[in-house]
């Protein structure tokens, strides 16, 4: 009977130990696993920060595209107004030179008029004042006929 006894101590020791192993084997699995599960949350965060900094660099060059488009459409009206303004200002400028040219050569014509004007006078108030030069010329114009 004790050696029963032993023996059913012995199939319970062996049994505890199966157990206590069978434990150890299923906490060493289930710390296994929550490294496997821990790292591949850290990895699984890793490329999901990834993607979110790529994602973000690539609106970051959209915005950046987008803006520089917008900055040279400006640009590009800015400059066709400018160049359309130049233009006006250049025709009035031309037209005001046309008309302020016209305006000179009027007056220029009219001082040309008035010295010529001027210059007849001159010559009759000088036959008037003098006949006998006048007389002169006439008589060497009648010689010159004359030879």
């Amino acid at each position: 009977e004790c050696f029963m006894a032993w023996g059913e101590y012995m199939e319970i020791r062996e049994e505890e130990k199966r157990e206590e192993e069978h434990e150890r084997v299923k906490g060493e699995l289930a710390e296994e696993f929550a490294k496997t599960k821990e790292e591949l949350e850290a990895a699984a965060t890793r490329e999901k920060d990834r993607h979110l900094e790529t994602c973000r660099r690539a609106v970051g060059r959209m915005q950046h595209i987008q803006l520089a488009k917008a900055f040279d459409w400006l640009a590009e009206a800015v400059m066709g107004k400018r160049e359309r303004r130049e233009m006006s200002q250049r025709v009035v400028q031309r037209m005001l030179h046309t008309g302020l040219a016209a305006a000179f050569d009027c007056f220029v014509e009219g001082v040309e008029q008035l010295r010529a004007h001027r210059e007849t006078v001159a010559r009759a108030v000088v036959r008037w004042r003098s006949p006998l030069l006048s007389e002169c010329f006439m008589a060497w114009g009648q010689y010159m006929e004359i030879r």
